[in-house]
């Protein structure tokens, strides 16, 4: 869906979640978005939004649209429309994501830069027009 109403003005910004109006999440929190391509229709796409843990680290949650989970296919032959995920701090790979929701415990202090992107079952990188079907997000952690 395209967001016509965003506070940016472009119009231009895809929303990854119907709970996520103008760039904030239902919540409150600011939620990461990529930008559109609307020669692609059913290309995946990606949003994530971070959440303080109540106990320690923080909750990672994966919002995809026109993308499927499918951890019994990793390291298969491609199927469009599903795959995995990659988790990134700061540049460096954390891991494989198989889900919607990752806990992400012991973040290094300050500014830190989480990067997911959408992996084809081959581990490749699924892109649109060019550009990776990945979202990023920066927190600050204390």
């Amino acid at each position: 869906m395209i967001c016509h109403g965003c506070r940016c003005g472009s119009g231009a910004l895809v929303h990854r979640l119907c709970a996520i109006q103008n760039g904030v999440g239902a919540c409150g929190r600011i939620a990461a978005r990529i930008p559109c391509d609307r020669r692609a229709i059913d290309a995946p796409g990606v949003a994530i939004m971070l959440h303080a843990g109540p106990m320690a680290g923080h909750n990672l949650h994966v919002m995809t649209e026109n993308f499927a989970f499918a951890p019994e296919n990793a390291s298969l032959e491609n199927t469009a429309g599903e795959g995995h995920a990659h988790v990134y701090v700061n540049g460096a790979k954390l891991g494989r994501l198989y889900g919607a929701w990752m806990h992400l415990d012991a973040l290094p202090k300050g500014e830190v830069k989480i990067t997911v992107t959408l992996n084809s079952n081959d581990h490749r990188p699924l892109s649109v027009a060019g550009e990776p079907a990945a979202a990023t997000q920066i927190i600050t952690v204390k």
